[in-house]
């Protein structure tokens, strides 16, 4: 071995035989490790239900989701699977400004992917900002509406006033609804009067005697929405056939 100047000339080797063939040796690299492979299971998100809304007031459209979150590769056509495969759900909300909310949706409601077959944006005050109502289930003859504020930095549920409507209308997180048949005898509607003002009015109705094509105990419980509470302004019972207070889960009259 010799430096490149020609200094420096160290032998390698000093036995009598011819030495030929020379190479560099080099020691064994470690070998590299190995990756294991991923045992994570598959994983699909579903947008089940989406709605546009002006949530954070500045009078741009917002788009919010409903996302249910599959272990495993599914269809999202799949409704079955998709129910069967539930892992959580998540609400998404994709604001106008650019910013995303993504935040997780309690399972204990609506879990098994049962939520949001109603998930619209409704002004309840009028002041311009829309709230978030959504279907919390937990099936299809008997649900609950759940309402929330929508904020940049997250949701939470509109809460009923003290006393609320005992025992239709329990004081805490706003979810109304429930009862027999629910879908078509304790509907809530979100109306606006001639001048202005809006309101909610939760809907309970039973047949407690004779057929149901018969006169019906029907209660009314109106609210207004003040701040984030919902308070409970009058009350009202009547009889009345099922034509006059059956339809769709929410009626939406608030846009």
């Amino acid at each position: 071995m010799v430096n490149a100047d020609g200094t420096g000339l160290t032998p390698l080797t000093s036995d009598t035989h011819p030495d030929q063939d020379p190479a560099w040796f080099s020691p064994p690299r470690a070998p590299s490790p190995t990756v294991a492979p991923s045992t994570a299971p598959a994983e699909t998100r579903c947008v089940t239900a989406q709605t546009p809304g002006d949530f954070d007031g500045d009078g741009v459209p917002d788009q919010a989701e409903f996302v249910v979150i599959d272990w495993d590769d599914v269809s999202c056509a799949d409704g079955e699977a998709v129910a069967q495969n539930f892992q959580s759900q998540e609400l998404v909300v994709r604001f106008a400004s650019g910013r995303t909310l993504d935040g997780p949706f309690p399972t204990e409601e609506c879990s098994g992917g049962s939520c949001a077959y109603v998930f619209e944006a409704t002004d309840l005050d009028g002041d311009g900002r829309d709230e978030l109502a959504i279907d919390v289930g937990p099936g299809s003859a008997v649900a609950f509406m759940e309402f929330f504020r929508v904020e940049p930095s997250g949701f939470h549920p509109l809460v009923v006033s003290e006393p609320g409507d005992p025992p239709y209308l329990k004081p805490g997180p706003a979810v109304i609804g429930g009862g027999f048949d629910a879908i078509d005898a304790s509907p809530v509607d979100c109306r606006v009067n001639a001048d202005g003002t809006r309101e909610l009015v939760a809907i309970h109705a039973e047949s407690r005697s004779g057929p149901i094509t018969g006169l019906w105990d029907v209660h009314r419980a109106v609210m207004v929405l003040q701040g984030d509470r919902l308070v409970v302004t009058s009350t009202s019972d009547t009889k009345e056939t099922r034509s006059a207070f059956g339809g769709p889960l929410f009626r939406n009259g608030c846009p």
